[in-house]
């Protein structure tokens, strides 16, 4: 249990699922402060460290989970979330989900790599358009999708087609 502005955090809200932590809906007014006190105090029981202070030790791991049908609700509260981002935290390897917005509050590796406009809409890696001495070519401009994740959403589309 730990208590963090005057609220206790015991896990309650939370729940394991595929290994990462999330959080159960629950509706509140929507005032900022309220997510950050819940962001803040929910990361601290699961990791025992602040995410503002020691951003170091918290990374990026480049997965996220679009609408998966199951609760697309940030570990902060919010549960508007279109997509969710996994964050690991390095020491304990803990893994959470935290919203679009939430993401911008860590500092972590990785983070600037969340360009949006040059990542691919499945997988969030980088799109290369062209070759380069340290990048190859994996992606075309204005097509949101890696060449590899194009390649499986064809496949898939071709073999629910034959079934």
């Amino acid at each position: 249990m730990i208590i963090f502005n005057d609220k206790i955090f015991d896990g309650s809200n939370l729940y394991k699922h595929s290994y990462i932590w999330r959080r159960r809906p629950q509706t509140y007014d929507n005032k900022n402060d309220k997510y950050i006190t819940e962001i803040t105090g929910n990361i601290l029981y699961l990791t025992n460290d602040h995410f503002l202070n020691n951003n170091y030790n918290f990374n990026y791991t480049h997965d996220s989970i679009y609408d998966d049908g199951l609760n697309m609700t940030c570990i902060c509260g919010h549960d508007y979330c279109g997509e969710l981002y996994i964050i690991n935290h390095e020491p304990t390897n803990i893994k959470f989900a935290v919203g679009s917005r939430c993401i911008k509050k860590f500092k972590c590796k990785g983070y600037d790599e969340l360009n949006r406009n040059d990542m691919c809409l499945s997988c969030l890696n980088v799109l290369w358009y062209k070759n380069t001495s340290t990048h190859t070519k994996n992606g075309y401009k204005g097509y949101p999708y890696c060449n590899e994740c194009h390649k499986i959403k064809f496949l898939f589309k071709f073999f629910n087609k034959l079934i």
